[in-house]
């Protein structure tokens, strides 16, 4: 079963880059500047920003489903980020080995089927084995600590 990973769109972001502060704060979003590392994931590049980057910190609803798991959350976005390309079944840098990670899975319906927390290290064998279950539509992957959306997994 081959798998891809979908993180937020660029054309999403598009709107915040070029907001006002005014705008960005009437959209609960506003601009940053990273003071430590492994403090600001990018949820458009996949990677950890360095301190001194800027960022957006928006809220982002990262499952628009019809649901009661419809969710939304904060999430970094680096102000010169490139979207994530990957190839199939490759996970993106922002999966360090010692990190926890909530991998939740969904089925059909929108509904949450199965979530276990998992170490960087295994991720990419648990997506794996896990998408072979026929009920599984797609997956996703949070920070386990605080729950924060990363990003999509899609069969393909």
């Amino acid at each position: 079963m081959n798998w891809k990973i979908k993180s937020i769109d660029l054309e999403i972001c598009k709107r915040y880059f070029s907001a006002s502060a005014e705008e960005l704060a009437k959209n609960n979003a506003k601009i940053i500047t990273v003071k430590e590392k492994l403090t600001a994931p990018c949820r458009l590049s996949l990677k950890d920003l360095e301190p001194g980057d800027k960022a957006i910190l928006l809220n982002y609803e990262h499952y628009n489903v019809n649901s009661p798991y419809k969710s939304i959350g904060p999430v970094f976005v680096g102000l010169n980020s490139q979207q994530v390309s990957l190839k199939n079944n490759s996970l993106p840098e922002i999966i360090l080995p010692e990190r926890r990670f909530s991998i939740r899975s969904y089925d059909e319906n929108f509904m949450m089927i199965f979530a276990e927390i998992v170490l960087g290290k295994d991720v990419h064998n648990y997506i794996s084995e896990h998408l072979k279950n026929t009920k599984i539509k797609y997956m996703q992957v949070h920070f386990a600590a605080p729950g924060c959306w990363i990003f999509d997994i899609v069969k393909c």
